[in-house]
């Protein structure tokens, strides 16, 4: 669907004014309140009468997102190179067709890497004002890490498709922050680690297994490892709020989890579907599934993953520890 940035306000736009794509404020786009999926927008601004118009698709999410009121928040891009890693991806063979949806993909990635930066360092500060273990804050504290080193490596591989520095700019954090009880903690880490990391994980060991390019196996290699350890903190956390706060969590838990089966995100559009097909063994090699994969790898997931883990989480004593997450 064409989404428009900004609804009114403005004088119309001229040709070629429109913010670039990079810049869409994606918050606007609620196809749905699932950590399982995100929004991201591909090709030109479309200038439309009073409005700058945008496509935008929907597919899994990368990672722990940064939600603020069930909203998905990002940075706006800008031109700098300090957000980018060493990483050098070889691109001439390439046609400018797969550049511009591979730019985009990997842009889209690094932003939700860069802001789970946030969502980390929120997740710390709940933690602690819930009185929670030190193993769990330092899993937390060790993750916001990890996702830097994600961002870096994806923003160095969208500028090198892109063909120009492209890194984050200001992320907006205002009122992300609160004192969440126990059910609400355990609910928003179960949707955002236990489902979207579990996700996350499994989705970069499918893009690592078709991938040939050279940057792009270090850079999934490096998220296959860190979110599978995401996934499994998040599992740890639940299990100690579940222990904590006994029946009612559980329960919350429980329905959170079927709220999750029951999302069924719109499909893309027509013509982000056919560009996809006509560069699909160039977005391969380059570690990037098709949308039909990606939705079946989010079902396989919560059902021969998740599902099994909550089963056995909600079965176990009360001083037993948490299910391994095997990805």
């Amino acid at each position: 669907d064409a989404v428009p940035q900004v609804p009114g306000g403005p004088p119309p736009p001229e040709p070629g004014m429109c913010p670039p794509t990079g810049n869409v404020d994606g918050t606007m786009v609620e196809p749905c309140a699932s950590q399982g999926w995100d929004v991201w927008f591909y090709g030109d601004p479309i200038a439309d009468g009073e409005e700058c118009c945008y496509n935008a698709e929907i597919g899994c999410a990368v990672g722990r997102p940064f939600l603020v009121d069930d909203r998905v928040r990002t940075a706006r891009v800008t031109s700098r190179r300090d957000w980018k890693s060493s990483l050098v991806c070889d691109v001439d063979r390439l046609s400018p067709a797969a550049r511009r949806l591979l730019g985009a993909a990997w842009l889209e990635d690094a932003k939700l890497e860069h802001a789970s930066v946030a969502a980390f360092a929120r997740l710390t500060l709940e933690l602690m004002g819930l009185g929670a273990p030190p193993e769990l804050i330092a899993g937390s504290q060790q993750a916001s890490l990890d996702e830097i080193q994600h961002a870096r490596d994806c923003f160095a591989l969208a500028s090198a498709f892109s063909a120009e520095p492209l890194g984050p700019d200001c992320l907006a954090v205002s009122d992300a922050l609160t004192t969440p009880s126990l059910i609400q903690l355990a609910v928003t880490t179960f949707r955002e680690g236990c489902v979207g990391e579990t996700i996350a994980a499994l989705l970069a060991q499918e893009q690592l297994q078709v991938a040939e390019s050279g940057a792009v196996r270090a850079t999934l290699e490096t998220i296959v490892e860190d979110e599978t350890r995401h996934a499994e903190l998040a599992w740890r956390v639940v299990s100690w709020a579940v222990q904590r706060g006994g029946l009612e969590v559980a329960r919350a838990i429980r329905a959170a989890f079927e709220a999750e089966l029951r999302v069924a995100p719109s499909a893309p559009a027509t013509s982000q579907l056919e560009a996809e097909r006509a560069e699909h063994d160039a977005l391969r090699r380059h570690g990037r599934l098709s949308y039909d994969d990606r939705s079946a790898l989010r079902i396989q997931a919560l059902r021969e993953v998740v599902a099994p883990c909550l089963s056995a989480l909600l079965q176990q004593p009360r001083t037993q520890e948490r299910p391994h997450v095997a990805v």
